[in-house]
């Protein structure tokens, strides 16, 4: 089992890396009754596109690159 962060809803709705349809790792969404509270994201993963492989301290609260893309799970 993969250790992940979890992510407060503060930081996902601010496009970060582990909001991205490229986010390498690990994750999922964490609901409370029928509310999406946190995305746990597993933490410096190996990247899916050339904007994370060029940030060398890629990590789930990063800011995202130009080439993010909303990840299709997300409200």
């Amino acid at each position: 089992m993969t250790q992940k962060t979890p992510v407060p809803e503060f930081q996902w709705k601010q496009n970060i890396c582990c909001t991205c349809e490229y986010w390498g790792g690990e994750r999922d969404l964490d609901f409370q009754n029928v509310r999406l509270m946190y995305v746990r994201a597993q933490y410096n993963p190996q990247p899916k596109c050339a904007g994370a492989r060029m940030n060398t301290a890629q990590g789930p609260t990063n800011r995202a690159c130009p080439a993010y893309k909303r990840w299709h799970k997300l409200p």
